[in-house]
């Protein structure tokens, strides 16, 4: 609030006066402007009438300084919130009504609930952070900002500072952040969730965006940072329902017909999807390293896999056949699905909407598929805690104690399993389901390694090829000899 706000507890009206004894008025801008000291007096308190403790010292010079009055553990406290600013702008002002009297209520509501208003100052300046902004970015530099020193991993992390950088900080960035009330989290995140001043509604978005600032919020008062978090109890603005999304056997068809027509590396992804129930992010960060041809199994490390724990999954034959394929993506790079970069695919979301959309699919996602394999993998009757395996999940109903003593992977069981779902979804389409891979292809094949193999020459690079093979053309001058 500009200067540091002063003590004042020694003043002798605000010890022992009560405002019934000074003046009392309605405080609002049109009465500040017209306030002067009363005859005598070297200066003159007035109090408002609808807050109690929030009032403004008047001087002869005209100079207005809006103070509060509060009482914590039965003791009478005092305090100046800055110099009065009015529209005019006088010389020195620090602070305007509203933003006046809104710290006033927050220093009344938490001495009221027997906390020291302060206390969350003090330990900002120690630790030389003065805006939300700034406790953000040291938020992000914490190499281990989870609960219990979890560390977040990199998906976790990206999409933090994502949302902190594009919703948190251009709204909260330069408020002091124990002056954002819980009210005015709740008015902002419906109007995120409403698509208020926004193209459309984003009520997830809502929804992650209070977690993160909870989160922020949360990591500060364990790093003793701040005194208390505003979002204890606060409720999200939107209800978030279960996704129960699958796909049928009809919708099974016309996903692969599509699939058939799209670049090589999208429909090897969705492939790869089907065979294993995998996570996108698991599978695009796939690596070679990580196969074992010999025993037919992929091990995804605890760095890519949602619970932090190493997961084993059996590779069927249509899914070796399917690395053999890929294999000449790039044959020097480390990763199953190598991107342009040389890196591994990262976002393959526009390209898949492409291939929904013409499939006439709608509202599916790539995790959609691992809800069609577990429901196929129920009606074929293979065993549910196999099913939860598979895709790394918990075991529904099993003791705490199994997911540390039990350290057998039940890799006979899971291939089992998987070479049964793939047969079945081959009986669904008609044809082997790595036969989209072999057709011929048409349309665009995409910008990595893909595209180099089998696509069909392009009206360009006809031309090029034409114009370097032909033979060279010569022209006269205009003095008879030839160029």
């Amino acid at each position: 609030m500009g200067q540091q706000m002063v003590a004042d507890e020694r003043d002798a009206e605000g010890g022992r006066g009560s405002e019934k004894a000074a003046n009392v008025v309605f405080l609002n801008v049109q009465k500040l402007d017209s306030l002067r000291t009363r005859r005598g007096e070297d200066r003159t308190d007035y109090w408002d009438r609808g807050l109690r403790g929030f009032g403004v010292r008047v001087y002869p010079t005209g100079r207005k300084v809006f103070t509060v009055r509060y009482s914590l553990h039965g003791e009478l406290h005092r305090r100046s919130l800055g110099v009065y600013r009015n529209s005019r702008g006088v010389v020195g002002g620090e602070v305007n009504y509203s933003d006046a009297r809104s710290e006033a209520e927050r220093i009344i509501s938490e001495a009221r609930n027997g906390h020291d208003p302060f206390i969350g100052v003090a330990l900002l300046r120690s630790a030389d952070i003065s805006t939300f902004e700034g406790l953000c970015e040291r938020f992000l530099g914490d190499p281990s900002p989870g609960r219990k020193g979890r560390v977040f991993s990199e998906a976790t992390r990206i999409g933090l500072t994502r949302i902190i950088r594009k919703e948190l900080t251009p709204v909260w960035g330069r408020r002091d952040p124990n002056s954002i009330q819980r009210q005015e989290v709740q008015h902002w995140a419906k109007a995120i969730a409403d698509g208020n001043g926004r193209k459309r509604a984003a009520p997830y978005l809502a929804n992650r965006a209070v977690d993160y600032m909870a989160m922020v919020y949360s990591w500060a008062v364990r790093r003793e940072i701040l005194r208390y978090t505003p979002f204890l109890g606060l409720e999200k603005p939107f209800a978030e329902q279960p996704r129960t999304r699958s796909l049928s056997n009809d919708e099974l068809r016309r996903l692969f017909k599509a699939l058939a027509k799209a670049p090589k590396q999208i429909a090897a992804t969705w492939l790869m999807l089907f065979y294993t129930a995998n996570r996108l992010r698991e599978t695009l960060k796939m690596e070679w390293a990580w196969i074992d041809l010999e025993k037919g199994y992929l091990v995804l490390p605890p760095t890519v896999t949602k619970n932090k724990r190493p997961h084993l999954v059996p590779l069927v034959p249509p899914a070796l056949d399917l690395l053999d394929m890929i294999k000449g993506f790039a044959p020097n790079s480390p990763y199953l699905f190598p991107g342009p970069n040389g890196r591994p695919l990262n976002w393959i979301q526009k390209a898949s909407a492409r291939v929904l959309n013409s499939a006439g699919i709608e509202d599916a996602r790539h995790h959609d598929t691992r809800r069609v394999v577990q429901t196929n993998m129920a009606e074929i009757g293979v065993a549910p805690h196999v099913a939860d395996m598979i895709l790394n999940h918990a075991i529904t109903g099993a003791p705490r104690s199994r997911a540390h003593y039990d350290m057998y992977h039940y890799v006979p069981e899971k291939r089992d399993a998987l070479t049964r779902w793939v047969q079945r979804l081959a009986e669904v389409l008609g044809y082997d389901p790595n036969d989209v891979m072999r057709v011929d292809r048409t349309g665009y094949q995409g910008k990595g390694p893909a595209r180099r193999l089998g696509r069909r020459e392009t009206y360009a690079e006809r031309k090029a090829r034409l114009l370097s093979t032909a033979p060279k053309r010569t022209r006269r001058r205009s003095d008879g000899t030839r160029r």
